[in-house]
């Protein structure tokens, strides 16, 4: 008799990663394929980010079906809500720097990309599963980050051991950021905010 499939941890994650390996690929590609406009990246992260929810969650996903649904849902208020976020670390730099506070700038501007980088790993799982608009979405994710702040400080740890390792590694590393690396940073992700979802807001039904 089979067992069931790992219900949560890293258990669960590399059951689906083997599981769904050809697809895991595939939306990395897609995810990169859809990002080539560079306004369109908070589009695609929803898309990647939803299709990923719901393997995570159910088990299984339509690839395209549930990319493309969520890749056009509120298209214009997530791309203006995702650019306003990034000139929030560039804010940090250019003005001390503009004082002379080189070095007071780097930092700063390390810190609030530190911040946006958490915030977005929260607000995509939101606007995936929650049942109100991006912005209301934006402001729950910017809640949890310190509500939830140990799983936050894990969740940074997560995003900047993987893609440092990455950038060290060039470029032998390229083959793995063509093919896995966002889609399997953001499995990992859902991993991390799902069971803070499910104990501190109410989810959409499907």
């Amino acid at each position: 008799m089979d067992a069931p499939p790992p219900a949560d941890g890293m258990r669960r994650f590399w059951f689906l990663f083997c599981t769904h390996f050809f697809k895991i690929i595939l939306l990395n590609l897609l995810y990169l394929l859809f990002c080539v406009p560079v306004f369109t990246i908070p589009a695609a992260t929803a898309g990647m980010t939803n299709v990923l929810m719901k393997l995570w969650r159910e088990g299984n996903c339509f690839l395209w079906a549930d990319f493309w649904s969520e890749f056009k849902t509120e298209f214009p208020s997530r791309m203006f809500l995702w650019f306003a976020m990034q000139l929030v670390p560039m804010a940090f730099w250019f003005l001390p720097a503009f004082l002379g506070a080189k070095t007071v700038a780097f930092w700063l501007s390390l810190i609030a990309e530190a911040f946006i980088l958490l915030i977005d790993a929260y607000w995509f799982p939101l606007v995936t599963t929650m049942d109100v608009s991006s912005a209301v979405s934006l402001k729950n994710a910017c809640l949890l980050l310190p509500i939830a702040f140990k799983n936050s400080l894990a969740m940074l740890a997560v995003i900047a051991l993987f893609y440092g390792v990455c950038y060290l590694l060039l470029p032998f590393t390229l083959p793995v950021i063509l093919l896995f690396s966002f889609s399997c940073e953001r499995l990992i992700l859902c991993l991390r905010v799902q069971p803070v979802m499910e104990q501190w807001l109410v989810q959409k039904e499907e």
